[in-house]
């Protein structure tokens, strides 16, 4: 199989680019002034033609005392007997006086032309004369009742004129092709320095595996320095989701493993006799870590859907007021419990547009994160308020609050702070509630409360 004549290497294509586009634009320079030059050289020769026959008319307008052979053998005299032809023909062709034709061989006389100048157009012929190796430029003009000059000149001179020009430039587009495919290659190589670069270290980390690599900028802000950047960020970024997903592995074996060991020791228990005598505690023991597993699976779907863009929502009017009124009374017990004051306080109505259901597990999760980090004694309060076309939904606790180099991230999946080590949960409900608000077009952020505390905020537009 024929291997592809096509070059390699980019900056090989662009040498060739740039020399094909020279070479373009001094072909197409080079044939409009070649054009020019020869249209030129053809206007002067005819110019001369007829200049000889106007000036040959006012000799013969004069009197018939003129030697016009005399005068055609002194003018082609003058320009060199080669080059020029005079002759004088009547009205059937027939030439009456010439100067010297043997330089001119197999030229004759054209009747039609000789009538055509007759009747007063002049006629002008561009003839290829055998023995000669150049073109003969005739001209036909009338200088007097009957008479007509046939004047040719050969044009070897102009024609040879040309053919050198013509081998200049082949020879000077030789020289700047390759002069210009040279300049091209280096500067498509120097420009392409730096894709080299990430091409190394994208090898470098393919063969060792390390993302500790990353490319030099070198400061110039050009294409390439925003290419490196870029791909600096980018290995920035796949070191920390490999670093989350690691955390995120960690984090789904250790609450996985939890119950699965809770009933594993459970079923032992049952086995030896030393667990609880009757089936229907084993069972139930059973179903309530199911149940924590299945809550975990469910919540970890549901966040990867919505951090996709792709949760299902089933869009209504939601009254923001009236869900929160249901949910402190749905987590009043579970508040009283733990000896805290649970209340809604400031609830302005406000109307959004989203689904009822999603929004009500956002309040839930941020209500359960309150109820769960308030020490006894405390306070829990939900509010709604209403700013310009914004609707704000608040969870506020007189808890511990959020350390401050947790703040930053609370908000990831399976992250817990060194304050919720000890308290249950698998560290998904923040991450949740943010990723259904901003499926919403909303945001969830989290503040410091006054004093001491914290306030979750949920932002909808109205």
């Amino acid at each position: 199989m024929a291997r592809s004549l096509r070059p390699r290497t980019v900056a090989s294509r662009l040498a060739l680019g740039y020399g094909a586009l020279i070479a373009v634009a001094l072909c197409v320079l080079f044939l409009g002034f070649y054009a020019f030059i020869a249209a030129d050289l053809s206007a002067r020769t005819d110019a001369f033609l007829d200049g000889r026959a106007r000036a040959l008319a006012a000799l013969l307008a004069r009197g018939h005392d003129t030697d016009v052979g005399a005068l055609f053998v002194r003018e082609a005299r003058s320009e060199g007997t080669r080059d020029v032809l005079y002759r004088l023909a009547g009205p059937a062709g027939k030439v009456a006086v010439a100067s010297s034709d043997a330089d001119f061989p197999g030229l004759g006389v054209d009747a039609r032309a000789v009538r055509r100048a007759l009747a007063g157009t002049p006629v002008r012929q561009t003839l290829s004369l055998p023995g000669l190796t150049y073109e003969v430029r005739v001209v036909y003009a009338r200088v007097a009742p009957g008479q007509v000059l046939q004047a040719a000149k050969y044009r070897g001179d102009d024609q040879e004129l040309l053919e050198d020009l013509r081998e200049s430039f082949s020879l000077s587009l030789l020289i700047v092709l390759l002069f210009s495919g040279l300049l091209g290659w280096l500067m498509a190589r120097r420009a392409l320095a730096g894709v080299e670069a990430v091409t190394g270290t994208a090898r470098a980390i393919a063969a060792e595996g390390s993302l500790d690599r990353r490319v030099p900028v070198r400061g110039r802000g050009d294409e390439i320095d925003r290419l490196a950047g870029t791909f600096n960020d980018m290995l920035d970024r796949i070191r920390r989701i490999l670093a989350e997903m690691g955390e995120m592995t960690d984090a789904i074996a250790h609450d996985l493993k939890s119950p699965l060991t809770r009933m594993r020791g459970q079923a032992e228990l049952a086995l030896t006799g030393d667990g609880p005598g009757d089936v229907e505690t084993l069972a139930a023991g059973v179903i309530e870590e199911c149940d924590r597993l299945i809550g975990l699976i469910d919540d970890m779907l549901d966040l990867s859907e919505a951090e996709a863009g792709m949760a299902r929502l089933h869009l209504g009017e939601v009254d923001l007021a009236a869900m929160a009124r249901e949910a402190v009374d749905l987590f009043e017990p579970s508040a009283d419990e733990r000896g805290l004051t649970l209340r809604a306080a400031d609830l302005a109505e406000v109307t959004v547009h989203g689904d009822a259901r999603k929004l009500q597990r956002v309040l839930a999760n941020l209500l359960d994160n309150a109820l769960k980090y308030t020490p006894a004694g405390g306070t829990v309060e939900v509010g709604v308020a209403r700013d310009g076309g914004t609707a704000r939904l608040a969870v506020r606790d007189t808890g511990a609050g959020v350390a401050a180099e947790d703040a930053e991230r609370i908000f990831d999946r399976f992250y817990r702070g060194d304050r919720a080590r000890g308290a249950t949960g698998s560290g998904l409900g923040l991450a949740l509630a943010r990723a259904v608000a901003r499926a919403h077009g909303g945001d969830v952020t989290y503040a410091p409360a006054p004093g001491t505390g914290s306030v979750f905020t949920v932002t909808l537009t109205v």
